[in-house]
């Protein structure tokens, strides 16, 4: 750990515990439906969001919407990603001064690259999950071309805090997993570029573990460290 990396830690806690109590308070207000300073300011700014995502702040949000939001969150959350890792080297806060990443390694997901590979821009070899894309069935996997046992696929999931009641997990696994079987929601998914796997809080558990097992061993095994 280098000097600077400790004095950015330092700063990074000093300004937390600094934002900690007025964030609070302002959190605090916001949940007893008081109108804050800030409401002057953000105010406009959430209405224009609102706007622009078409959501009428007024009408309730079940829990199907909700799983909707919370997924094209998530792909515009990549986006955000991959326009860093385009932009790294012309950003602030890169003191190693590394390079921007080339199109095909900042947005690596099948579903992006697809429509190059349907213009024939682009030649797929292989794909990394064990099972093989919809979209492109004839495309093997890459433990199919040789590399056996090869699995590098990203996955999402949900969970709940720790202590949260069997019956509430159980409910909310039910609600989702039959709202994830549905042809409708299996086709968008797909275009999305995910499978959908809807399995049980103990099949997720125990493919946690298993995730953990993997990336500690390959981690150790590169003698990869987080500096």
């Amino acid at each position: 750990m280098t000097l600077q990396g400790w004095f950015l830690i330092l700063a990074f806690t000093g300004i937390l515990l600094a934002l900690a109590k007025p964030v609070g308070l302002w959190l605090h207000a916001l949940y007893e439906g008081r109108r804050t300073p800030l409401h002057l300011m953000l105010a406009p700014v959430e209405r224009g969001f609102y706007h622009l995502s078409g959501i009428d702040p007024a009408a309730e949000q079940g829990w199907r919407r909700y799983a909707v939001h919370m997924l094209l969150f998530n792909v515009a959350l990549m986006a955000v990603t991959y326009a860093v890792l385009r932009l790294q080297g012309v950003l602030p806060g890169n003191p190693q001064g590394l390079a921007g990443l080339s199109p095909h390694l900042a947005f690596n997901t099948a579903i992006t690259v697809l429509p190059q590979i349907e213009a024939k821009r682009l030649r797929a070899i292989a794909i990394s999950t064990l099972q093989r894309f919809p979209p492109m069935p004839d495309l093997p996997t890459v433990d199919e071309a040789g590399v056996k046992g090869f699995d590098g696929g990203s996955w999402q999931g949900v969970g709940a805090p720790a202590g949260t009641p069997a019956e509430v997990i159980r409910r909310v696994n039910t609600l989702l997993v039959t709202e994830l079987k549905t042809p409708a929601m299996r086709e968008q998914m797909i275009k999305r570029g995910a499978l959908v796997s809807a399995n049980s809080p103990e099949e997720f558990s125990t493919f946690i573990r298993a995730e953990i097992a993997k990336w500690t061993k390959i981690a150790k095994a590169g003698n990869i460290s987080i500096d």
